[in-house]
């Protein structure tokens, strides 16, 4: 499988999920009992993937939404860590430990899957861009954020802070939880056509994350548009997620001035 299609949180998912089985694999050859020079000869060769695995998922993980939090990337490095003890108890011949380590190093890369949670995709092209509205009278407690995906039909776009939240927030097995900036308002969205002409309709927040099931949905060639609380200090991450009509994902980062 091929990680150049992926977007950063699919191929650290792709890169730990592959780690796991290699692990897997290396276990399954070291059954109690006598271990034969082919089993032993395996379980390196696998327990030397997963640690390729991790690191390639280490190095991945500053791209990805969440994957450098400290939960996650400590677990990540508990697996690295019980993988590589593995590699050394096989080199010593040592099976009943190294069969403990490397369960050890399996139960890290499921801790930091879990705590991941459904990887964002970057299914087509997204625009977004943040809206100063603090001259406008009557919205100066209010932000603003425009998105659009030329050539896409969108059906549901999810706004929240940056992060595993967000990320999860509306998503089938996703986590749920708060962010730590949960938005507080919002006023309602518009869609607007290159015409000038618009349609509205509002969103709903849960577990502080704004969710717009748009109906109608945003047309091709429509901006989508939406202001909300609270006001927050320059350089803040929002995660806008959009969804097409066929079931397919894409996603911005904007970051407030």
């Amino acid at each position: 499988m091929s990680s150049a299609r992926l977007s950063p949180d699919q191929e650290w998912v792709f890169e730990l999920r592959s780690s796991r089985a290699s692990n897997q694999t290396a276990l399954n050859q070291l059954a109690p009992g006598s271990v034969t020079p082919d089993e032993l000869s395996k379980a390196k060769l696998e327990v030397s993937g997963a640690i390729g695995h991790l690191r390639k998922a280490a190095r991945v993980a500053p791209a990805t939404i969440g994957a450098s939090d400290d939960e996650i990337a400590g677990s990540v490095r508990e697996a690295q860590a019980r993988s590589a003890e593995t590699s050394k108890y096989l080199n010593g011949r040592n099976y009943a430990t190294a069969r403990k380590s490397v369960d050890l190093a399996m139960d890290a890369t499921d801790d930091a899957l879990a705590m991941f949670g459904v990887p964002l995709a970057s299914d087509f092209r997204v625009v977004a861009n943040y809206r100063e509205l603090g001259k406008i009278q009557g919205w100066e407690d209010y932000i603003g954020l425009n998105a659009k995906a030329p050539g896409m039909t969108i059906s549901k776009i999810v706004i929240g802070l940056a992060g595993r939240e967000t990320a999860n927030a509306a998503e089938p097995g996703g986590l749920r939880r708060v962010p730590s900036l949960p938005i507080t308002k919002l006023a309602i969205y518009t869609l607007q056509k290159p015409s000038g002409e618009y349609s509205s309709g509002w969103g709903k927040i849960v577990n502080g994350v704004i969710v717009c099931k748009l109906n109608p949905t945003m047309a091709k060639d429509e901006t989508f548009a939406i202001s909300f609380q609270p006001l927050v200090p320059p350089g803040t991450k929002f995660l806008v997620k959009l969804q097409s009509t066929d079931g397919k994902r894409s996603y911005a980062v904007v970051t407030t001035k």
